[in-house]
């Protein structure tokens, strides 16, 4: 990771791996926790308990940050539907969305149908929409 390219490595369903870019905002970010922290571990998030943070670990830390915030939906789920959907919002195209959210056919080629649910507009969108024409 560099100031200029990154990526993060994300295992899937079914133990299918998939390489996903990371932005400027992202890699920078990790940058200066990685610099502040005190040890050589290959993993990026550590438990208290192992090296590496698991699923559930993450599920958790999740839970006591809705819990905290109050915001009812926060889930993991939730967060990677976001990130599809906002993907969408700003004009990417239903391929590159595919292949970032890890949706595949069994031939490899993005599914493209999977990731159509990203394209449902939620209340934001509405809005957004109508006050799109607003003369004021």
């Amino acid at each position: 990771m560099s100031a200029r390219a990154g990526s993060v490595y994300i295992r899937g369903k079914g133990d299918k791996d998939r390489e996903v870019p990371l932005n400027a905002e992202v890699r920078s970010s990790l940058q200066s926790y990685l610099r502040n922290r005190n040890d050589d571990s290959p993993y990026v998030f550590k438990s208290q308990r192992t090296e590496n943070l698991s699923v559930r670990g993450v599920q958790h830390i999740v839970e006591i940050y809705r819990v905290r915030t109050r915001i009812g939906h926060l889930s993991c789920h939730s967060l990677r539907h976001s990130f599809g959907h906002d993907l969408i919002v700003a004009g990417n195209d239903l391929q590159k969305v595919a292949m970032l959210m890890g949706h595949y056919k069994e031939d490899g080629t993005p599914n493209i149908e999977m990731t159509m649910i990203y394209t449902t507009p939620g209340v934001e969108d509405l809005e957004a929409a109508v006050e799109s024409i607003s003369w004021t």
